[in-house]
């Protein structure tokens, strides 16, 4: 099997390959043709990311349905059980065959706006997400700006006041520029 360099190249390859039929790239990982909802969704600022990658869905909830599925709601997620026997079994005897959640804080549901804008919209304002989701939030995000100036030297990221931009080289590192943000 390829290595991680050979896999990134190949995915370079098929990412040129894509552009030249007239393909646009969506996120960091997906592609769609000009008319298709996702690149209208993605040119509207509209685009929004789930635990099945990029949608054009608007609703704050994602119910998973079968082993190893995961739901997002507004205050949290929950992932049913990966083996499918347990799965099988719960279902069988009228029980939920969920094995883990994680109830969301104000905090996280603010950093996952941010997160979602970033692998999204490849650029986000920290003030304005904080205006429109927690205007008495207090946090400066200091530590982050911090931890992204790795990134702002290597030309993935530009940084203008509380305003971030991926820029095309640092989008397939979109995910780990993301990442900073996450508690």
């Amino acid at each position: 099997l390829p290595d991680t360099g050979q896999r990134f190249e190949q995915f370079q390859a098929m990412r040129a390959e894509l552009i030249s039929f007239g393909y646009k790239q969506i996120g960091f990982d997906h592609f769609a043709l000009p008319d298709d909802s996702l690149a209208r969704a993605a040119k509207t600022r509209k685009l929004r990311r789930n635990f099945q990658g990029y949608s054009t869905n608007e609703g704050d909830a994602v119910i998973g349905i079968g082993a190893s599925a995961i739901s997002g709601l507004p205050r949290g997620f929950a992932q049913n059980s990966p083996d499918i026997l347990s799965y099988a079994y719960a279902i069988e005897n009228g029980r939920f065959a969920t094995v883990k959640g994680v109830e969301l804080n104000e905090d996280d549901q603010l950093r996952g706006a941010i997160i979602e804008q970033l692998m999204c919209a490849m650029s986000v304002d920290l003030q304005s997400v904080i205006q429109s989701q927690k205007p008495e939030y207090s946090n400066d995000f200091e530590t982050e700006m911090n931890e992204l100036q790795p990134f702002k030297a290597a030309g993935l990221i530009k940084i203008d006041g509380l305003q971030i931009k991926i820029t095309e080289k640092g989008r397939p590192f979109v995910r780990l520029i993301a990442a900073v943000f996450d508690s």
